[in-house]
């Protein structure tokens, strides 16, 4: 029985292969570090996770629609640590990206690792 239950929690972790790891910097002055395009296949959020952030800062992301070049809700203030919903309604099919910027006008770049998935 323990067996089963380790399997059945390692296939649904198994959903995570289509994260997208980044190792980026933030540029100063609030400017915009942008993601590579991908193809929207679901109508779900999209994700971010970030595993470091340097000194400490926070970040904002939203998610662009390359089609149409809309910009959906902003969700500021993200830290580490945490996958954190994205609203993406870029249809699905449709080329779309995630961009990050500082929570705050810093005068020096940011460096951000982690990993994000479009969906």
């Amino acid at each position: 029985m323990v067996l089963g239950v380790l399997f059945a929690g390692a296939t649904g972790a198994s959903a995570l292969t289509s994260q997208t790891n980044f190792s980026n910097d933030v540029p100063a002055f609030q400017q915009s570090n942008y993601q590579p395009y991908q193809s929207k296949t679901t109508t779900s959020s999209s994700q971010i996770y970030f595993t470091t952030i340097g000194a400490n800062y926070i970040m904002n992301v939203k998610a662009e629609n390359a089609a149409t070049g809309t910009q959906y809700t902003e969700r500021k203030a993200i830290s580490t640590g945490i996958a954190v919903p994205i609203a993406n309604l870029t249809p699905v099919g449709t080329a779309t990206r995630l961009i990050i910027t500082n929570n705050i006008w810093a005068v020096v770049t940011v460096a951000v690792t982690g990993w994000f998935k479009t969906n």
